[in-house]
C-alpha cells in the first residue's frame, strides 16, 4: 500500500508526490465561485507552515500537522453534497502534477477528514452518516487548467466500491479525524506523457450533513484550484498544495508517436481562399533513451475541402528539415514524410502550410486509436483540418495507400488536433471585393499572428 511516509518508512518502490493549492474556509469574495460561499477550513489557533517555492516532490510529501497558505488553511471544501456550505453545486479541489519519466500508476492515496455545516456554522460530525462516495478523475492541462473535455481517467466509489479503501490515519487537528484514502487502479494507469495533467478528488456523501475537505500539504509548488465545474477559471487558484501521493512504477524504454498540432499563421489567402497555418510537432519519448527523430511524418485531412494549395509549395517545413509527400493528396487527405533534421525528445519544430479546409459542416472519419488499437470516430471541424502524427520508419510504405491513421491503414499515429481557419475561406474574389476585405481586416483588428509557442519542461 502506497504510504504517507515517516524519514523510517520508506518504500523501495518509486513514488511521487503532487502539492496543490487552497484557501481558508470562511466565508469569502467571490473568485472563480460563488459570491459569500464556504470554500476552505481553517484555524487561527493552527501555526502555518512556512512557505516555499518549487516543483512537485519525486518521493511522498512528508505528512505534517499544520496550516499551509496565507489564511491557514487545514483543507479545501471538495463534495458534491448540494446542502453543504458551497451552494447548490458543491466544490471540487485539482492538483496539477507533471511526471518526468515513464512508467505506471497502479494506486493514489490522499488525505483528508469530514465536518459538519449548518446554517449556524461548522460541527463536528458524529454518530453514522452515509458511507464514502469518491470520484477520481485525471484529467489533462488545457493552458495551465484543468480540461474538462480531456478525461484520462475517471472512477466512482458507487461503482466500483471495491477500489476504494480508507482507515483513520491516527492523527487529530482538533477534534478533525484524519483519515487516509487509497484508490487501486484495476489496470495500472500508465503514464504515457511528461507533460501536464491534473487529478481530482471530490466526495458526494449526501444525504448528509457531514462534508468532506481535502488536506492541504506542505509546500511544493503552492498552486491548486477549486471550482464547481461550471467552467475552470484562472481565478479559481488557491495558495497551497494538497496531500496526496502516487504510487509510481517506472517503465523501461517507451516509444511513442509525436505529436501535431495547429494554429492560425495569418488571414485567408486572398488569391486562393486557403487558410494559414502553423503546425508544431513533438517528439513525445522520454529524455535518456536515444529516441531522437530524423524522420517524421504528418497526416493532414481537410474534409470536402477544395483541390486548391496542394502542391508540395504549399507546406514550408521547419527550419533545418525536407518535406516530400509520401502520400499526395486523395480524397481530402495526405500524408508529409519530414527527414533531414533532428529532433531529440520533447522538443518541438515549426512549419507553416497554406491549405483549403472543410466545408460548413463536420465530417467523420474513422480513425485507430493508438493507445487501444481500436478504431474509433473522429471529426474533421467546419471550416477546420485535423492532423496526426507519427516517427515509424515507414518510407518503404509511401505512395501504396496504406501507411496512416484511418482504417486500413497502418502505423502508429498519436491522438489526432484540430486546427481551425480564422476566417471562412472566399473561394475567389474580385480585386474591388479583396480591397474590401482587407479594408475591414484592417479596420476590425483582425491581423492575426503567430503565437509563441512555448516548449514544455518536465519537472
Amino acid at each position: 500500500m502506497c504510504r504517507f511516509p515517516s524519514n523510517l518508512d520508506r518504500s523501495l518502490m518509486t513514488r511521487l508526490a503532487v502539492v496543490g493549492v487552497l484557501v481558508s474556509l470562511t466565508a469569502v469574495p467571490s473568485r472563480g465561485v460563488g459570491a459569500g460561499v464556504v470554500r476552505f477550513d481553517s484555524d487561527p489557533a493552527v501555526s502555518t507552515a512556512a512557505p516555499a517555492e518549487g516543483d512537485n516532490s519525486t518521493t511522498c510529501t512528508e505528512f505534517d500537522d499544520q496550516a499551509h497558505g496565507a489564511n491557514n488553511t487545514l483543507a479545501p471544501f471538495s463534495d458534491f453534497n448540494a446542502s453543504g456550505p458551497a451552494g447548490p453545486n458543491g466544490l471540487v479541489a485539482a492538483e496539477q502534477f507533471q511526471f518526468d519519466s515513464f512508467g505506471t500508476v497502479p494506486q493514489i492515496e490522499w488525505v483528508g477528514y469530514y465536518r459538519g455545516w449548518n446554517s449556524g456554522g461548522f460541527f463536528e460530525c458524529t454518530g453514522d452518516f452515509p458511507p464514502d462516495n469518491f470520484t477520481i478523475r485525471i484529467l489533462g492541462d488545457n493552458n495551465g487548467l484543468p480540461d474538462n473535455d480531456n478525461v484520462l481517467f475517471e472512477s466512482t466509489q458507487a461503482l466500483s466500491p471495491g477500489l476504494f479503501q480508507a482507515e483513520e490515519l491516527g492523527l487529530v487537528i482538533g477534534s478533525r479525524i484524519l483519515m487516509r484514502y487509497t484508490f487501486t487502479f484495476e489496470t495500472a494507469f500508465e503514464i504515457n506523457t511528461l507533460e501536464p495533467m491534473w487529478l481530482l478528488i471530490v466526495n458526494d456523501t449526501t444525504p448528509s450533513d457531514c462534508f468532506w475537505f481535502w488536506r492541504t500539504a506542505p509546500p511544493g509548488d503552492g498552486v491548486s484550484y477549486q471550482d464547481d465545474e461550471t467552467g475552470w477559471d484562472p481565478e479559481d487558484i488557491s495558495d497551497f498544495d494538497l496531500a496526496y501521493c502516487f504510487l509510481f512504477l517506472p517503465g523501461g524504454e517507451t516509444v511513442f508517436p509525436p505529436s501535431v498540432a495547429f494554429e492560425v499563421d495569418g488571414p485567408v489567402d486572398l488569391d486562393t481562399g486557403c487558410c494559414r497555418f502553423g503546425f508544431t510537432v513533438r517528439n513525445r519519448n522520454a529524455p535518456g533513451q536515444n529516441l531522437d527523430l530524423s524522420e517524421f511524418f504528418v497526416t493532414v485531412n481537410k474534409g470536402t475541402g477544395a483541390s486548391e494549395c496542394e502542391d508540395i509549395a504549399s507546406l514550408t517545413p521547419p527550419v533545418g528539415w525536407q518535406v516530400e509527400f509520401c502520400e499526395p493528396w486523395s480524397a481530402g487527405q495526405a500524408v508529409f514524410r519530414f527527414f533531414g533534421g533532428n529532433l531529440q525528445p520533447q522538443e518541438t519544430a515549426f512549419g507553416r502550410m497554406l491549405t483549403k479546409v472543410n466545408g460548413d459542416s463536420a465530417v467523420t472519419v474513422l480513425i485507430r486509436n493508438f493507445e487501444t488499437g481500436l478504431l474509433e470516430e473522429q471529426g474533421i471541424q467546419p471550416f477546420g483540418i485535423r492532423g496526426w502524427a507519427s516517427q515509424e520508419d515507414s518510407s518503404a510504405l509511401c505512395g501504396t495507400g496504406t501507411f496512416g491513421p484511418g482504417e486500413g491503414q497502418t502505423g502508429d499515429w498519436h491522438t489526432g488536433n484540430d486546427g481551425i481557419c480564422a476566417l471562412q475561406p472566399i473561394p475567389s474574389l474580385a480585386p474591388t471585393g479583396k480591397a474590401i476585405l482587407v479594408l475591414l481586416i484592417v479596420a476590425g483588428g483582425a491581423m492575426l499572428v503567430r503565437r509563441s509557442y512555448p516548449q514544455t519542461a518536465a519537472a
